[in-house]
């Protein structure tokens, strides 16, 4: 991460730019907890681990382990 990069946008024009394909199928995120808002404005909701697709549920896992403070998150096709 660039410090004097942070908080200027890029980020948010990335994901909205990717934001029609999102439309077309569903898709899982595993950010940390400082991202969760971020994600949540293109509408991916936090759910159960047990309910994303088994790699998903291995590699959270193994985060989890590492000490890291992420959670599953899931966008719905459209």
């Amino acid at each position: 991460m660039l410090p004097d990069r942070v908080r200027q946008g890029i980020g948010s024009g990335l994901l909205n730019f990717i934001v029609p394909v999102l439309a077309e199928t569903e898709a899982y995120c595993i950010p940390g907890d400082h991202l969760f808002d971020f994600y949540a404005q293109v509408q991916f909701r936090p759910i159960e681990t047990e309910a994303a697709p088994g790699f998903l549920i291995e590699r959270i896992k193994g985060y989890f382990k590492e000490g890291k403070k992420v959670a599953m998150m899931h966008r719905i096709a459209g």
